[in-house]
Formats: C-alpha cells, sequence, structure tokens
C-alpha cells in the first residue's frame, strides 16, 4: 500500500489545519452547534440566518401580493398566471421562513437528519475499520480498495481532530481512540 495512516497528536510536526470555509461550507460552520466532544450529537439552526434574509422579503411580497389583489385595474387576478405569479412570489419567502423557524437538521450516533456533520465522519471511520464499504473513488471488489480507505481514513481522521483539536489535546485517551481507527484493520468483518 502506497498511502500511509497519519497519525495525529498534539504537537506534531506540520498538523492539518482547518481549511477557509467559502460559500455555503462557510455558512454550514456557523449554523453548527457543537460541543467540544465530538461524539456528542450535532444540531444545525438556521433562524439566525434564515429570518433576517427572509422576513423583509416576506413583508414585502405580503404587500405587494396584496396591492395586487385589492387593485385589479390591469385584469392581473381575471386569469391564472396572475395569480400564480401572486402566490408563488408569496412561497418564496414564507419557505425560507419555515424553514428558518422549524427545520432543525442535526446528526447523532445512530441518524442523520442532515447530509454532513462531523460525527457522521467519525461514524464513517468506523465503519472503514470493520467492514468494506462503497467509496467514491473504489468499489467494494476494487484491486484498490485497500488504498482508498487508508486516503479516506486518514481524511476523515483528519477532519475530525482539526475540528475538535481542544478536545483531543485535553483527552488523550480519546485521541488514541481515534488513532486506533486510523490504519488497516487486521481482518475485517464478515
Amino acid at each position: 500500500m502506497s498511502v500511509e495512516p497519519r497519525y495525529l497528536s498534539a504537537d506534531m510536526d506540520n498538523p492539518p489545519t482547518a481549511p477557509y470555509a467559502e460559500g455555503i461550507y462557510g455558512i454550514a460552520r456557523m449554523e453548527r452547534v457543537m460541543s467540544r466532544n465530538p461524539h456528542q450529537p450535532r444540531a444545525f439552526s438556521l433562524a439566525h440566518i434564515m429570518i433576517p434574509a427572509w422576513l423583509p422579503l416576506g413583508a414585502l411580497m405580503t404587500w405587494a401580493g396584496v396591492s395586487m389583489f385589492l387593485d385589479n385595474t390591469d385584469g392581473f387576478r381575471e386569469g391564472y398566471a396572475g395569480w400564480i405569479i401572486i402566490l408563488g412570489s408569496l412561497a418564496a419567502p414564507y419557505t425560507g421562513l419555515a424553514q428558518g423557524l422549524w427545520l432543525r437538521p442535526g446528526v447523532d450516533h445512530d441518524k442523520i437528519w442532515t447530509r454532513f456533520g462531523h460525527l457522521f465522519y467519525l461514524r464513517l471511520l468506523e465503519e472503514l475499520h470493520h467492514r468494506h464499504i462503497q467509496l467514491p473513488q473504489a468499489d467494494i471488489t476494487d484491486p484498490n480498495w485497500d488504498e482508498q480507505a487508508q486516503i479516506w481514513r486518514n481524511g476523515l481522521a483528519e477532519d475530525v481532530w482539526v475540528d475538535h483539536r481542544d478536545f483531543y489535546d485535553t483527552h488523550p485517551e480519546q485521541l488514541a481512540r481515534l488513532n486506533a481507527l486510523i490504519p488497516p484493520p487486521d481482518h475485517y468483518d464478515a
């Protein structure tokens, strides 16, 4: 195997660093409500982003929709197109407001109610230690699966360690547990 396990420690040379988060990834980082312990569930809140963005737009669209409904001088509401435009322009901001108020995605050890999260990374790392799973660059039967799996083990462990470095620096037993998941296992479960 040409890819070697990369073990993590508090005093390592050239430690991995957190990437500069831009665009949607920066927003996702802002939304996370995280404890220092990566084994705790993650919850995401969209309220502080969605409500300030969609509330003014919702008020504006409501005012415009009511104005068009009350003043029908150009026959706007007589056809289906007018009603579709009014309802569509109201649906967009109110959908964003509803997501901000009621949508609470998250992830824990047993289930994922969002696309990604670092506890999910830790769970994938554990699965890679027990069985062959489908990887983006290698099928389970691919002869290069072991090399691709090691690349994934290194990357997943690095991501977890970077995001929770303070936790792992103060809990060496958990760092040892994380490092034990990085090398390939002696055997895989059936």
